[in-house]
């Protein structure tokens, strides 16, 4: 059903002078033979792991503190859900729809992530990849006009705030606690 693609990433500091480290990380890539019936019966599997996120008993009330407040400064662990499952929170809540102008933004610090994260949550919505949810990254959009949730890179968010002064998307940053503090 799907393929996994091994993408090896080198990163070189011409800074340090030092050797370019390596990591290794898997993208899942679809088919053009993935159906839609297909997607909807992966994004089912996927309701039941969704539930079984920590961030899932919280659903409500912090759907509740983003209704009443600007700021929302959510704290979880790694892997509680913070990245992949509130932005859907608040698509479901009607919060964010790319038909009315409202998105939900959502920083990864490199491109790889960003990728493979909007790729994970493509997967649990059953869509693909630039309808209802899309990623942005250097040289590389796959986004829409009903796009609702769009991971990018720092810079890219940084670019979308200088063409769109307002922001008139909604933001929602990830991992920004653990870039200051660690």
């Amino acid at each position: 059903m799907f393929e996994r693609l091994l993408v090896r990433v080198c990163v070189w500091s011409n800074i340090s002078h030092q050797q370019p480290s390596t990591r290794e990380t898997n993208i899942i890539i679809r088919g053009d033979k993935m159906t839609e019936a297909k997607m909807k019966e992966r994004a089912r599997m996927l309701a039941g792991e969704r539930r079984k996120l920590p961030v899932f008993e919280a659903r409500e009330a912090l759907l509740e503190r983003m209704a009443e407040h600007d700021v929302v400064v959510v704290v979880g662990e790694t892997g509680s859900g913070k990245t992949t499952q509130i932005p859907q929170y608040l698509m479901e809540a009607g919060r964010a729809s790319g038909e009315h102008g409202k998105r939900v933004a959502v920083t990864q610090p490199r491109r790889v992530a960003a990728m493979a994260v909007a790729q994970r949550v493509v997967e649990e919505v059953g869509c693909t990849v630039g309808s209802t949810v899309g990623y942005s990254v250097r040289f590389d959009e796959q986004a829409g006009p009903e796009t609702a949730i769009k991971y990018m890179t720092d810079g890219m968010l940084v670019r979308e705030a200088m063409l769109d002064t307002m922001l008139t998307c909604l933001l929602y940053t990830s991992d920004a606690a653990d870039d200051l503090i660690g």
